[in-house]
């Protein structure tokens, strides 16, 4: 797996509750992506948000 594959730079954009901010981090650095390709080559999606729920 190459870290292209991967989120890397990630940080909390908006939260609700500080106390889940390093768990949703965590979370997120975890998922794997299928590559955006274009003309046979990866390419990078900046800017990408993705909400995690953390309610109890």
């Amino acid at each position: 797996m190459s870290k292209a594959d991967v989120p890397s730079n990630c940080h909390i954009a908006k939260s609700n509750n500080p106390h889940f901010n390093a768990s949703a981090i965590e979370f997120v650095q975890r998922m794997h992506y299928v590559l955006v390709r274009r003309n046979g080559r990866n390419i990078a999606v900046p800017n990408h948000v993705e909400h995690v729920d953390s309610t109890l």
